[in-house]
């Protein structure tokens, strides 16, 4: 039962560690995506949302 119990720690923890690097990963690439609009809009002059 301790195995078990040992078992479900560690998944518990790597699923953790999982999400957490998911949301890091996710979090920069919006912002590279918004860095990259912002970039476009100054080259050209023009509106961020078009």
């Amino acid at each position: 039962m301790e195995n078990l119990t040992f078992f479900l720690g560690t998944v518990h923890s790597l699923v953790s560690i999982v999400s957490v690097l998911v949301h890091r990963v996710w979090a920069g690439s919006s912002i590279q995506r918004n860095a990259t609009k912002s970039a476009q809009s100054a080259a050209t002059g023009g509106d961020i949302n078009k």
